[in-house]
């Protein structure tokens, strides 16, 4: 227990975050051996080289966005097709280039070796050469709480640009490997088209992704529900396939003591990881494999937790950024889990019993507990990456996964057969397909608002809990292992008691009393407030070119815990301001909808009530108050019943003064523009000016263009922080130059959305804490 708390330590502690997960994978696998020997090795010569190497360094001289790029390229994957446009990593062979505004770029200075590309026309398969022109952009950190962090992705990738093409011509020649060029993505695109051939397209793609990891037609809806029941590690290529032929090709040649056992079982698992596109995962399951086989053929012990190590120390020394790769952390991980209890599990579910019905419980329990262990070694990880877990992982892991391997080995076995016969291959692939089938159906059994997911709050103890919950159960898996019962037991009951504990702090996390927070949804506004755990949303977003509530608010409210909102309120018809509201009336229970009265009968909103029956709707007008929270309510300052102003719908932009003891004032303006302040200010200028030392937060209208925020209405709120939600380079010029300068002159606090991305505002005692998604938090002091 002492050495395995060190290992835990070590991986947490050390200078390297990224690198500590594989770390502890090999760690607390080198704590299986019980004498020193040279099992050991690996580990700790991957825990000098994983600690010795430094972070991702960024390359200063990366241009930004005003540099076009012409380069001669050759493509290094096989590329993703979304209908006409593509995308694929590239090695760069050659390249100029150019920044709009001032001198070319001195080359020799750049380090620009493999790049994402994204171009509107289809790319040329793996080797092809071709020569783009386009712009170059660095990647992009993650811009919201929880959200998609470019920067990392790529850095595990050591991919150092993203270049979108605005031409691509195809050149002669070819690089990369020639087998691969010439043997395995021929073989790959043949049977993707035999499988679209062959079976309906639903089938047909969950195939091609589940075997050979092309994802190109797989439904976006299908593999969220997966994500949701803990199956999207079956969608990606993993260890699970390589064992699941490794197994199968063991079952035929039986040993692979004899030359040609060997050969067969090696070919075959080199033959399946080049078919799978040699993602990470499944190249350390191969090399696992063979370390094994030639173990094996040689007489040698074949221990598969030595096998893990020297696989994950090879893989990180040939490719470092390996280590920063979710998918490999995560393989290693869960192989780990699965080694330490599977001897546990062979000895405690393979005893003979009287009665076929209790050997079969027996059979299934020991697969779900396989399941159980691979996801409490991958517990940290994927609570401190995703912030969420799934109670209904085992019983789909249990019940679908097995399904899935026997359609995965059909469609493998009609690639030899159709070389004898292709109407035998095609009734294999249907008999696959058959099985998907059925495995689709009952994923599709689940109602559509039933999410078997459970968010883990972001508090600092969860990520600690969920290290001991894994920890303990290694531990306690390595003490039935060695025959050590009463350490067993007490470590189990220390893993069984963190696990609690995550559970009762994911249900009965403490709201914050007081959090606003400006989500990054490009040019348009969503703002999450919870007051006393009563969830609002002001404004959804635009549904154009992408869904942010799609995308972005449903995401973050789930990620928030935030299942139910007690309101939605949209300021005023316009798509940059209600877009995204039917996604979120779609997936997450509002309460009531509440717009401006005289905008009621809106044709958007209209149109929006029909496509989403069933929610309440209220109309509000000046005047009025809405209850927040206990405590916490909001003065309707604007509009009045009808539109008064007539300049459209900016002028009948709901405006809200929030305010209550002991918490901060808050001020959304919506859209409003200069006629509208001023008829604002006709009415309440003296009621403002009187809480001016208490109005905390501004939420500045329009986006804080010109036509809004006038000093008159900046003098008589005085607020300490302004909040701007606008997108970035966007066409309007939003915000003006004007309205910064007015903020800065009242020494107030600016944050956009368009320069870092998000911005979280949380009371915290006395003081207010400004969060933003990739900077450490910093404290805000209002004198109240």
């Amino acid at each position: 227990m002492l050495r395995l708390a060190c290992a835990y330590a070590a991986a947490a502690y050390l200078a390297v975050p990224w690198a500590g997960l594989v770390l502890a994978a090999t760690c607390v696998g080198a704590l299986c051996e019980h004498r020193w020997r040279w099992g050991w090795t690996p580990a700790l010569v991957l825990a000098v080289v994983l600690g010795g190497m430094d972070r991702p360094r960024q390359n200063a001289n990366l241009p930004g966005e005003g540099v076009s790029l012409c380069a001669t390229i050759w493509i290094d994957t096989r590329p993703v097709h979304h209908g006409e446009r593509s995308s694929a990593w590239a090695r760069v062979e050659s390249w100029t280039m150019r920044d709009t505004t001032s001198a070319p770029h001195a080359s020799s200075r750049l380090r620009v070796d493999r790049i994402r590309v994204r171009a509107p026309t289809r790319l040329p398969d793996y080797g092809g050469r071709c020569h783009v022109s386009g712009r170059l952009r660095a990647p992009i950190a993650a811009r919201n709480f929880g959200g998609f962090d470019e920067r990392r992705f790529m850095a595990a990738r050591a991919v150092g640009a993203v270049l979108h093409a605005e031409s691509v011509v195809t050149l002669d020649g070819a690089g990369g490997v020639a087998w691969r060029r010439h043997a395995s993505e021929p073989v790959r695109n043949a049977i993707h088209a035999r499988l679209r051939d062959t079976l309906a397209p639903r089938e047909a793609a969950l195939l091609a992704a589940l075997v050979l990891g092309i994802r190109d037609d797989l439904d976006p809806a299908l593999s969220e529900s997966w994500r949701a029941l803990g199956m999207s590690h079956v969608l990606a290529l993993s260890g699970l396939h390589v064992g699941l032929v490794a197994g199968a090709l063991l079952a035929l040649v039986r040993s692979p003591r004899r030359r040609g056992g060997l050969l067969v079982l090696v070919g075959g698992v080199a033959v399946y990881a080049a078919l799978g596109g040699l993602g990470p995962s499944v190249v350390r399951a191969a090399a696992m494999a063979t370390w094994m086989a030639c173990a094996a053929h040689a007489g040698r012990a074949r221990d598969p937790r030595t096998a893990l190590q020297c696989a994950a120390l090879l893989l990180v020394l040939a490719a470092p950024e390996r280590a920063r790769d979710l998918r490999f952390q995560l393989s290693c991980l869960a192989t780990l889990g699965i080694l330490v209890w599977l001897p546990v599990l062979a000895r405690a579910f393979t005893e003979p019993m009287r009665s076929p019905a209790a050997r079969s419980l027996q059979r299934a329990l020991g697969v779900c507990g396989v399941g159980l262990a691979a996801q409490a070694a991958t517990l940290p990880l994927v609570v401190t990456r995703f912030g969420m877990l799934s109670w209904a992982a085992p019983l789909a892991n249990l019940t679908l996964v097995p399904i899935v391997g026997v359609a995965l080995l059909l469609t493998l076995a009609g690639v030899p057969v159709q070389l004898v016969s292709e109407t035998l291959a095609r009734a294999v692939w249907l008999v696959a397909g058959t099985l998907v089938h059925g495995v689709l159906r009952l994923t599709d059994l689940a109602p559509e608002r039933w999410d078997p997911r459970v968010f883990m709050p972001a508090h600092p103890g969860v990520g600690p809990l969920a290290w001991l919950c894994a920890g303990a159960s290694l531990a306690a898996g390595l003490g039935f292992a060695s025959g050590r019962r009463g350490r067993a037991w007490s470590a189990l009951g220390i893993a069984c008691l963190s696990a609690c504990g995550l559970g009762v702090a994911a249900t009965r996390a403490r709201a914050p009393v007081w959090e606003v927070v400006a989500l990054d949804v490009g040019q348009g506004d969503a703002l999450v407030a919870r007051f006393d755990a009563h969830g609002w949303l002001l404004d959804a977003g635009n549904d154009r070119p992408h869904d942010a509530g799609a995308r972005t608010i449903v995401p973050h409210l789930r990620r928030a815990g935030m299942q139910r909102l007690r309101g939605l309120v949209l300021t005023h018809p316009h798509r940059d301001h209600y877009g995204g509201a039917a996604a979120v009336l779609s997936a997450i229970d509002v309460d009531t909808v509440y717009v401006a009265r005289a905008s009621y009968d809106a044709a958007p909103y209209a149109a929006l009530r029909d496509a989403v029956p069933g929610v309440p709707w209220r109309g509000l007008a000046a005047g009025e108050r809405l209850g927040l929270a206990p405590g916490y309510a909001a003065e309707v300052l604007w509009p009045p019943e009808r539109d008064v102003l007539g300049s459209g719908a900016n002028g009948v932009s709901l405006v809200l003064w929030a305010r209550g003891a002991g918490k901060p004032d808050l001020l959304a303006l919506g859209d409003l523009e200069e006629d509208g302040e001023r008829a604002l200010l006709e009415a309440h200028q003296r009621a403002l000016a009187a809480r001016a030392s208490c109005m905390a937060i501004v939420k500045v209208g329009h986006h804080g263009s010109d036509t809004s925020s006038t000093p008159e209405l900046l003098d008589a709120v005085d607020p300490e922080i302004a909040l701007i939600s606008v997108g970035v380079r966007n066409r309007y010029g939003h915000p003006a130059a004007q309205t910064l300068s007015a903020l800065r002159a009242r020494d107030c606090v600016t944050l956009r959305t368009d320069r870092g991305g998000a911005v979280r505002v949380v009371l915290r005692g006395g003081t207010l804490w400004v969060e933003r998604p990739a900077t450490s938090a910093y404290a805000v002091f209002v004198d109240r």
